[in-house]
């Protein structure tokens, strides 16, 4: 048997001529029933009978029908029915698949998806990396959003006169900005003899720094019985504060009343006539003019006033004619 056919005849050329005809009619076969699915080809055509009368056949021989039966090829796969068609069934198992066994991506679940330039979980929107969008955060100064060297960031709140300034800077004594609670700030001047304090406050006399305007400023130590007066003054006699070493002052220029020149109670003695003296030469001398009692001298006082009017004087009242 060889290509399906048996050969009665054992004649060589006879062989040849049967297997060009078989040949010729598997090729005309295959042309029409050859069908393709999945990529794999299966013939189908229908079984070939050859029936042939060699011319040299003995007397009394008859050739047996012969039929090609189809044969399928080990490997090949068969799609009864179909032609060039895809297999839905399969096709429809890999899209559900596709569809239900793939979790969605969600902004939040801390794995970074389609879509998303970051995912930080929980700490989305406060951790100055990744939004609550997940979208990588992008430095902006008033975007509400503290992210890279910002200190603060209010958003529309931010202002030179905020808490927040409009550098994203949190507002401090000394940054030369007029922020909350400062009285003033000319940030590196401030300081304790300048217009502003180091506390940006404006300087006032007791708050221990020498301001313009004033002659002193001992802080606490101020006083109007201090060398330095409440009102950072330094003091003096005559400024009607009794001061360190005074014994009065009342402010004037009149030397014989109770405060002298001195801003001191006048005495007998002091060598300054007060209202209730009538002399005061400050001296120890008995025998002058104004004795040591701030009273002039005179006949009867007891005292012998070196002067010619008087010879003796022993303090009586007695005349003697």
């Amino acid at each position: 048997m060889k290509g399906g056919l048996v050969m009665v005849n054992s004649n060589y050329g006879s062989r040849i001529f049967w297997l060009t005809v078989v040949a010729a009619g598997g090729l005309a076969a295959c042309g029409d029933d050859t069908a393709t699915s999945m990529g794999a080809t299966t013939t189908t055509g229908t079984p070939v009978t050859s029936t042939s009368v060699d011319s040299t056949t003995a007397p009394g021989s008859t050739s047996s029908p012969t039929t090609d039966t189809p044969t399928t090829s080990a490997g090949e796969a068969s799609a009864t029915g179909t032609t060039g068609d895809t297999d839905d069934t399969a096709t429809t198992g890999v899209t559900s698949l596709t569809s239900t066994g793939v979790e969605e991506a969600v902004c939040g679940d801390g794995l970074i998806s389609v879509g998303e330039e970051c995912d930080n979980g929980a700490a989305n929107g406060s951790d100055g990396l990744c939004t609550v969008d997940c979208m990588e955060v992008v430095a902006e100064c008033g975007d509400g959003v503290l992210a890279g060297d910002e200190e603060c960031d209010d958003g529309p709140l931010n202002g030179d006169d905020q808490a927040c300034t409009l550098a994203c800077k949190t507002a401090l004594c000394g940054d030369g900005l007029l922020g909350p609670g400062e009285a003033c700030d000319e940030g590196d001047a401030n300081g304790p003899d300048g217009t502003c304090t180091g506390e940006c406050k404006l300087p006032v006399c007791g708050d221990g720094g020498l301001n313009p305007g004033e002659q002193c400023d001992l802080g606490a130590g101020n006083g109007d019985d201090q060398s330095c007066t409440s009102q950072c003054k330094n003091a003096f006699c005559g400024d009607k504060l009794v001061g360190p070493g005074e014994g009065c002052d009342d402010g004037n220029l009149n030397d014989d009343d109770a405060c002298t020149n001195a801003c001191a109670f006048g005495t007998c003695g002091d060598g300054i006539k007060q209202m209730s003296e009538e002399c005061d030469d400050k001296n120890s001398n008995e025998s002058d003019a104004c004795l040591n009692s701030c009273v002039k001298a005179s006949c009867g006082d007891g005292k012998l006033w070196d002067d010619p009017s008087e010879e003796c004087d022993d303090g009586n009242v007695r005349h003697i004619v």
